[in-house]
């Protein structure tokens, strides 16, 4: 009986290294994993607009008689621009746009322009003063807007 014992205790203890085999290959699979997990985006719905994106006012030409404005606008980021909203405010002293017109949805690539008129009759009264556009990007479900906002002081002739 001796002998038939002796290949038990050997047959045990392959039975355990596979084992052991196993649970570090596994431990080691699941380290590996998580180590990867943070170099790859696992959010396919960004809701970030990325900080490399920029939309500046290159040009523009305004006529308060006429409540005209034909904007210029330019791509200096790294992102394609998926659309602005443009606000505009009459008071000179103004930091900020308070009158908005409707969302632009024009795709901006990195170094393109986009050009187009507006009239702001309908939208405020007075002289413009002050043009203000923030870019976004679309989302899966909306639009992301990004934080850097383009303002210009204007000159328009009366």
């Amino acid at each position: 009986m001796r002998p038939l014992l002796k290949s038990n205790k050997k047959a045990v203890s392959e039975i355990v290294a596979y084992a052991l085999m196993i649970a570090i290959a596994v431990s080691l699979s699941v380290l590996v994993y998580n180590w990867l997990r943070s170099y790859v985006d696992t959010n396919p719905n960004n809701t970030e607009c990325p900080s490399e994106a920029s939309l500046i006012i290159s040009q523009y030409e305004c006529d308060n008689t006429q409540k005209t404005l034909n904007l210029t606008l330019q791509n200096k980021g790294l992102f394609t621009i998926d659309g602005f909203i443009l606000k505009t405010h009459n008071n000179t002293e103004a930091s900020f746009g308070l009158y908005t017109f409707p969302d632009e949805k024009a795709e901006i690539k990195p170094g393109e322009s986009f050009n187009k008129p507006y009239s702001f009759s309908l939208i405020m009264s007075g002289n413009l003063a002050l043009i203000e556009v923030q870019p976004f990007i679309s989302g899966k479900s909306d639009k992301i807007l990004c934080p850097q906002i383009a303002s210009q002081k204007t000159i328009c002739s009366s």
